[in-house]
């Protein structure tokens, strides 16, 4: 059960992050200089 609670978590973290770049990006897109951010998410057996 707590395995579940803790990618539950990580997976929500993530979500927040990549919600968090897409408002930055959106909020910024009129500014000259800004540079996007981008964010990539993988597995972690595709890291391994």
């Amino acid at each position: 059960m707590i395995a579940g609670l803790y990618s539950a978590s990580t997976n929500m973290d993530a979500a927040i992050r990549q919600q968090d770049a897409i408002a930055s990006n959106i909020a910024n897109a009129g500014v000259n200089g800004h540079k996007a951010k981008a964010l990539a998410f993988r597995s972690f057996p595709e890291l391994l």
